[in-house]
């Protein structure tokens, strides 16, 4: 038996403290985004049947920003003089979705053809629970120190409206499926070993009677508290209702290559995310204490973040990777932890 959980949440100044939380640094880019992933898995293991099944609840966010939109983000939120006239240009794109599933892996080897060559392919059945996939375009000028006009143009899916407040919502139903194929090679010394593993094949989730939104949001009715700061609630000129909707699952492909040189063994590896800017690099070394115990270390290219962990045999591991230990600061926070009960 085995219980499996990880999340990770990565990229710059789309990172939730800022905005969301209203603290912390704000040093955004040209371009700006959050990648955050989480899942975990509970199952049986039948080793000798080369089988696993699993339930699952899991889940993923991309979300991409100019720059224009976050500094108006950022002012109106800390409600800080907006600078008047001046033109902001609003893009913002979202794509994500959380699921329950249940799934059925097999693994296959083929050393009666070609000596350490090995397969695994893994099927899911998906239950869909979150949606939020869209964009929102358009411009807001302040007009003001406290006060701005908008147009905005959003087109948006979703089980909860974040845009502004839409009255009497029903989240709709999804149900999907996404198939995983991984391929090993290992040489005949066992010292070398090449990975490719491509996660979320044809990877879909067919939505039905979910919320949607296709409409122009403007500042034709103003709102402002109790300091005289104009409250974001915009009039909607459009369509409100419910859809059918195709989500496309991101297809995510790993590459690894380990070289084992006695207790050590180097692990550089790439994971290419179709929903991602560029690749996520990883260059890890791993030690081995004794027969029962092994120390996980690592560094990632992207995001000037360490990894560190450490297993007990195969029943237990615990790792973290993080770029800064101020939370506000890090650019990314990852978790993970296997426990297995034989």
């Amino acid at each position: 038996m085995f219980l499996e959980a990880r999340a990770s949440g990565a990229e710059n100044s789309l990172v939730l403290y800022p905005l969301l939380l209203k603290t912390g640094p704000f040093n955004p880019g040209r371009q700006n985004s959050l990648d955050a992933a989480w899942k975990s898995d509970c199952g049986l293991i039948l080793p000798r049947h080369g089988l696993r099944f699993a339930t699952s609840y899991r889940g993923e966010l991309h979300m991409r920003a100019n720059r224009d939109s976050l500094d108006i983000l950022w002012l109106i939120g800390q409600k800080r003089d907006l600078p008047t006239g001046r033109v902001f240009k609003v893009d913002l794109k979202s794509r994500g979705f959380s699921a329950f599933g249940v799934e059925v892996s097999k693994g296959i080897g083929f050393g009666s053809l070609i000596p350490g060559l090995c397969a695994g392919l893994t099927a899911r059945y998906l239950q869909g629970e979150m949606i939020q996939e869209g964009k929102i375009s358009g411009q807001l000028i302040p007009t003001g120190k406290k006060s701005y006009r908008f147009d905005l143009f959003t087109d948006y899916v979703y089980d909860q409206n974040l845009l502004y407040e839409r009255q009497e919502t029903i989240p709709g139903s999804g149900a999907g499926y996404s198939f995983d194929l991984g391929l090993g090679y290992s040489s005949p010394s066992k010292r070398l070993r090449g990975e490719i593993l491509f996660r979320d094949l044809g990877g879909r989730i067919f939505w039905k009677d979910t919320p949607y939104t296709t409409a122009w949001a403007t500042s034709k009715t103003k709102e402002y508290d109790s300091q005289g700061y104009q409250i974001y609630r915009p009039t909607i000129q459009g369509y409100e209702g419910y859809k059918n909707f195709n989500q496309k699952i991101p297809l995510k492909t790993d590459l690894l290559l380990s070289c084992q040189l006695g207790p050590f063994t180097l692990i550089p590896s790439a994971s290419l995310i179709e929903a991602a800017e560029k690749p996520i690099l990883w260059l890890d070394l791993n030690y081995q204490i004794g027969k029962n115990y092994t120390l996980y270390t690592g560094y990632n290219l992207n995001y000037q973040a360490f990894f560190l962990g450490a297993a007990c045999g195969s029943r237990l591991s615990l790792a973290i990777s993080m770029s800064d230990i101020d939370l506000s600061a890090t650019r990314l926070i990852g978790l993970s932890l296997l426990l297995r009960y034989p």
